[in-house]
């Protein structure tokens, strides 16, 4: 590829620097005793992104499951569009 999509393709050495980045922020957070909350920039949410997580409860880390049908005790389909992390001792 050229030119705009080169850096696109998922094997490229761009969406490699982004897919590394974004990890390494969010621990740098996590060790300074931050709570993070990171989502796409595309992301749109239709209900109260505060009060869901409240709902929730007390985890370490909260995200989506991209399944059409929830099976309770199994996530094999989880996106990290959207990461809730709690820093831990």
């Amino acid at each position: 590829k050229s030119g705009r999509d080169a850096g696109t393709s998922y094997t490229s050495p761009v969406w490699a620097s982004v897919v590394t980045h974004r990890p390494r922020v969010i621990l740098r957070y996590l060790e300074l005793g931050c709570t993070v909350l990171y989502a796409d920039v595309d992301a749109m949410w239709i209900k109260s992104l505060p009060l869901a997580l409240e709902a929730a409860g007390s985890h370490d880390l909260l995200l989506p499951d991209d399944r059409q049908k929830i099976t309770p005790g199994r996530s094999d389909n989880l996106c990290t569009c959207l990461l809730y992390l709690q820093p831990t001792p």
